[in-house]
């Protein structure tokens, strides 16, 4: 059976997080390399060199940051890829070098939560996703404020994952106060209207929950999307299906509507992506007997 409508964090999204752990980690480095050559913090005579293209490992080693800044990014490589196992696995290995290198309970650790959260979530795993995205959401929040892009990302997310879990009420509670916080004149915007259509379908309301996926779709439109978005929209339109599918007047619609997010889905993630392979398993409820 085909799990509940999914939140999507995109790639654009979740990228922004690497905006703040590089640069601190990378002054890390520099600190425990200058330190290590009889050097204080901050000094500039012992700095940690850049690894230079197609450097080895030994550039990596002199430089901790970019070893943490690489799996970070086979984390998303492979969430783009639909290997969640392995995601979640680059999510805690990027937790446990920053933990060696800053101290565990770094705010550096928020990312990795979010992408073990993502990991689960995509998976599924919707009590684990909520379980790591209580602690990337409240890390952000209490490192980077209620309106950094990173609190807003993990809490667009979050709120998705406590509707799966039976707890839509607490959802959107917190989709309203990433509202207040800004988050729908943000990048996350389009993800926020995926969950929003979310907490909707499990709280029962049907025209909330088709109003909300048609704006994310309306934000993320062919002609207008980053480069990489137009998987986004694959997954936003299997969400207006899926909310179609909910009103039994709108058969006709859910069903054209789904194929085409099969469609687009084939065609951007590939036929044997985990989330085509979704939308190819989910079945419209059976049609009411006239």
């Amino acid at each position: 059976m085909a799990r509940g409508l999914q939140a999507t964090t995109n790639v654009m999204v979740l990228a922004a997080v690497l905006s703040l752990a590089p640069l601190l980690a990378s002054a890390a480095a520099t600190d425990t390399v200058a330190q290590a050559a009889g050097a204080g913090p901050g000094s500039t005579s012992a700095q940690a060199p850049a690894a230079a293209p197609g450097a080895g490992a030994t550039s990596a080693v002199a430089n901790p940051a970019v070893a943490v800044q690489q799996i970070f990014e086979t984390g998303m490589r492979a969430l783009d890829a639909g290997r969640y196992d392995v995601a979640i696995q680059e999510g805690q290995r990027f937790n446990a070098e920053i933990a060696r290198l800053m101290g565990e309970g770094n705010v550096n650790q928020a990312y990795g939560y979010t992408l073990m959260a993502t990991g689960h979530s995509y998976r599924g795993d919707s009590a684990d996703a909520v379980k790591y995205g209580v602690i990337a959401y409240g890390g952000f929040l209490k490192a980077l404020g209620p309106t950094d892009i990173n609190t807003l990302a993990a809490g667009v997310l979050l709120a998705g994952d406590l509707a799966k879990t039976g707890a839509a009420g607490r959802g959107a509670i917190l989709l309203d106060e990433l509202k207040k916080n800004g988050v729908e004149s943000s990048p996350a915007a389009a993800d926020y209207f995926v969950s929003r259509a979310v907490v909707s379908r499990f709280q029962g309301r049907a025209a909330e929950a088709e109003g909300a996926a048609r704006e994310a779709i309306k934000r993320t439109s062919p002609s207008s999307a980053p480069s990489g978005e137009s998987d986004a929209i694959a997954s936003r339109t299997f969400v207006l299906a899926q909310v179609l599918a909910m009103q039994p007047t709108k058969r006709a619609d859910a069903e054209r509507t789904l194929a085409e997010a099969r469609g687009l889905a084939r065609r951007t993630y590939g036929p044997d992506h985990p989330r085509t392979r979704e939308m190819e398993r989910f079945q419209l409820p059976a049609a009411a007997a006239r």
